[in-house]
């Protein structure tokens, strides 16, 4: 019935219009009979067998994206056009504004091959930021943010200029809704804490940090060569570092925290500085120059911070070896001391008084030196 009802208003034909296939269902282009306004048709089939889903049911996953779209309106939320579902029908079906492509096809066509300008993901964020605001005020969680769940469509024929909004909110869900404790979300870009079931909206916050460095680079921003390695950098909490923007890269490494109660909160994440840098093109000439000469500086102190950890180890290792020497020489000299009083003691038996001043001084030379060898010797103990 529901299929029925569709198509009595829109031009669909699922052989012909398949957009794109996912987890949670397929994605077709459908027309509309009267104005000739294209629209999605996100239509999901209950029960189905060969969905891999990753969270829920099928109606759950619908009633989720339902529930968001009807309650969260705003310029950077995608539009619901309108729903179908029939309690006797296997299929649910989601009528969406048409979107030119999301944040993954945005990286790959961009002008710096697979990298984008910290200009352009400014640019994109403080769009997306009004959406998160209208997110935490009607007390919703997203739980899968990846890119391309992150949409964009042209707003001019040159397409030099767009609009972003969020979609694919499956797995959205109230704040305070009891399968918060539920474990969602995509593999790297969820937060650590969904792993473990119980978490709150920062898990978004999170996410957000991982597509930041994800669109800055175009690189995975855990350390490893394999998804094995990177999996135990994301458990330890060890990421890779933006060298080229400084503001950026603080503002990652504050989002991406395994502790989430060490996370950045949502307020600071929106009044962060960098959103707040004004994007004139000779400024950003100024700003890069000035960003590269610190980060030059931070680097040199930091080659200078190494050299002085391997002096330091050097001289800790060689301290014990030149203790050593000493105390040779030490005892060399001693021995000499002791060789030669033997021998004046031998020839002068019947000396005079000099000779017995000599002797004595013979005598405290060789008492000196038995302090300094215990002296050397207590050093080595304490090292």
């Amino acid at each position: 019935m529901s299929k029925a009802l569709i198509q009595e208003k829109y031009i669909y034909n699922e052989d012909e219009n398949l957009l794109s296939q996912g987890a949670f269902g397929q994605v077709f282009k459908i027309t509309d009979k009267k104005v000739g306004t294209e629209y999605v048709l996100k239509k999901l089939v209950k029960n189905d067998p060969n969905n891999k889903k990753i969270f829920g049911t099928d109606e759950e996953s619908f009633e989720n994206e339902i529930d968001f779209l009807t309650k969260v309106k705003g310029a950077n939320i995608v539009n619901i056009i309108d729903y179908y579902a029939n309690p006797k029908d296997k299929h649910y079906y989601i009528i969406l504004e048409k979107m030119d492509g999301d944040l993954e096809d945005m990286l790959n066509n961009s002008v710096n091959k697979g990298k984008m300008t910290s200009k352009m993901i400014r640019k994109i964020f403080k769009q997306l930021n009004s959406g998160f605001k209208m997110m935490i005020k009607k007390e919703k969680v997203h739980r899968d943010l990846k890119p391309s769940n992150i949409l964009f469509t042209y707003t001019n024929d040159e397409k030099s200029d767009f609009i972003v909004k969020l979609g694919d909110f499956g797995l959205a869900t109230d704040i305070y809704k009891t399968d918060i404790k539920s474990n969602a979300g995509t593999l790297f870009f969820k937060a650590p804490e969904v792993e473990n079931g119980i978490y709150n909206n920062k898990c978004d916050l999170y996410s957000i940090g991982v597509i930041l460095y994800m669109l800055k680079t175009g690189e995975n921003i855990f350390e490893g060569k394999s998804d094995t390695e990177r999996m135990i950098s994301k458990m330890n909490g060890k990421i890779k570092k933006i060298k080229d923007d400084y503001l950026l890269n603080d503002l990652i490494s504050k989002l991406v925290v395994n502790n989430y109660h060490d996370r950045i909160e949502w307020n600071d994440y929106f009044n962060h500085q960098f959103f707040k840098e004004k994007d004139d093109d000779n400024k950003n000439v100024a700003n890069d120059n000035l960003i590269k000469e610190k980060n030059k500086l931070i680097e040199n102190l930091e080659k200078k911070v190494q050299n002085l950890e391997k002096k330091i180890k050097q001289l800790e290792s060689g301290k014990i070896d030149y203790l050593l020497l000493e105390l040779q020489s030490m005892n060399k000299q001693k021995q000499n001391i002791i060789d030669n009083n033997n021998n004046n003691e031998n020839k002068n038996n019947n000396n005079n008084n000099n000779e017995n001043l000599k002797e004595r001084k013979l005598k405290e030379e060789e008492e000196k030196a038995i302090k300094e060898e215990s002296k050397l010797e207590s050093n080595l103990l304490v090292k």
